[in-house]
């Protein structure tokens, strides 16, 4: 337990468990900086030393990098946890990357006095200074992504929209912090090493599932099956952003890249789901995570969410201290839908008689067209434009897909022949001029 209070002090002074580049930290007066210097070892203070500290040393009395620096969670997302084991092992991972053992060498042999250090390290307290460089390895990188996949707090779920299903049709993304790893840094932190929430998205997907990302939002339309916002507030560009998305008749899931709640309630109710994902640093791998399914969001408000800017601070406001959904508990879809019938060409439209799922599935989501083998469009609909088609032989084939992500057997093809200048060279199909 004193081990727990001691880091929960931490966390409360220093913002960050982990000081990393450009996330922002918060702290206590200046009259508890002394006792904090009185309870860390040397690899503590190394580790709360900010990029200019060290820099501060010259170049003769240390080295350092930022290369492969592993960015945490800020404090509020890692207090949105509830996981004391888990920032312990943030804090120790972080004391491990900045030393690189140079510094810690440095002061055993005196080349640097330890005055120098906390020198340093009471700037980085009572300034509110954070930072942080490392050379993160792959254990601390997996450790970054709990932590952040951990924090994740699911806020709204209308219709069960999340989890997003893994395999089969197309997803939007859009949103200016999408694709930007200082914003996952709180705009502070130089871009670096690391998975953005766009990255994270298209690893976690699924191969079968097509991945769209405008930053403004600029191409959706009804043949998605849901749209993903990635915003870092709610100002005029986020706006347009929503309302383009909105344009489309989709689901919309927003996800919130933020150190702090921000003002969503004239908003809110326009938003069929809402996760709030902190700072997510440079594991935005873990955002994804959540979105796609492969871990219940289990982060809860350290605090409480108020209505407006100005209201007082109380356990209740928009969302409650504690709050925090989780992902309904139901059986797993695993059964596949039916074969969509063999498609036929009218008019210059494919069309085909539709698929049906097994009662109590997830419902049909839609069908993915497939030309020679290859995804040429979906739809919602049992029918899809055929198209400008080249000379020669074409299979046109459907597969249908659930909400789940099941996908049925192909179709059977219908082959399409395309006449050669100097004459139709058809095998079975009917010859098509198009």
């Amino acid at each position: 337990m004193r081990v727990h209070r001691r880091l929960a002090t931490w966390l409360t002074v220093l913002g960050l468990v982990v000081l990393s580049a450009g996330c922002q930290a918060d702290a206590e007066p200046r009259n508890r900086v002394d006792e904090l210097l009185s309870r860390m070892s040397l690899a503590d203070k190394i580790g709360r030393m900010t990029p200019a500290e060290r820099a501060a040393l010259t170049p003769e009395e240390v080295r350092v990098t930022a290369h492969g620096t592993t960015v945490f969670p800020p404090a509020i997302g890692l207090r949105a946890t509830r996981d004391p084991g888990l920032v312990e092992r943030v804090d120790a991972a972080t004391a491990e990357e900045v030393t690189g053992g140079y510094l810690r060498d440095a002061v055993a042999t005196g080349r640097i006095p330890m005055s120098r250090i906390d020198d340093a390290v009471r700037r980085v307290l009572a300034e509110k200074t954070d930072g942080g460089l490392s050379t993160g390895d792959a254990a601390h990188r997996d450790l970054a992504r709990q932590a952040v996949r951990e924090s994740q707090v699911l806020l709204k779920n209308d219709d069960d929209v999340l989890p997003l299903a893994k395999t089969g049709g197309k997803i939007f993304v859009a949103g200016r912090s999408a694709d930007d790893l200082g914003a996952q840094c709180g705009g502070r932190t130089p871009a670096g090493p690391g998975t953005t929430v766009l990255q994270g998205i298209r690893d976690v997907a699924g191969q079968h599932t097509t991945i769209t990302y405008d930053r403004d939002g600029a191409g959706v339309d009804g043949t998605y099956r849901a749209a993903i916002a990635v915003l870092g507030g709610l100002d005029a560009g986020d706006r347009r952003v929503l309302a383009r998305l909105a344009t489309a008749g989709i689901p919309v899931v927003v996800v919130l890249v933020a150190g702090r709640p921000l003002d969503v309630a004239a908003q809110v109710d326009d938003w069929p789901a809402l996760i709030q994902a902190w700072l997510p640093g440079s594991a935005g791998g873990g955002v994804a995570d959540v979105l796609f399914g492969d871990y219940p969001p289990t982060g809860r408000l350290p605090v409480a969410w108020p209505r407006s800017p100005g209201e007082p601070k109380i356990k209740t406001g928009l969302y409650a201290y504690g709050y925090g959904l989780g992902y309904p508990d139901r059986p797993a879809d695993s059964a596949a839908p039916s074969r969509p019938g063999m498609p036929v060409a009218t008019a210059g439209k494919l069309s085909w008689t539709a698929s049906t799922d097994e009662a109590g599935g997830s419902g049909i989501d839609g069908y993915d067209v497939l030309r020679d083998g290859t995804l040429i469009g979906t739809t919602t609909t049992a029918g899809h434009p055929l198209g400008t088609l080249p000379p020669g032989v074409h299979d046109f084939t459907v597969v249908a897909r659930d909400k789940a992500g099941n996908r049925s057997a192909p179709s059977a093809p219908l082959e399409i022949t395309v006449p050669f200048p100097g004459g139709c060279k058809t095998r079975h199909g009917p010859c098509a001029v198009t």
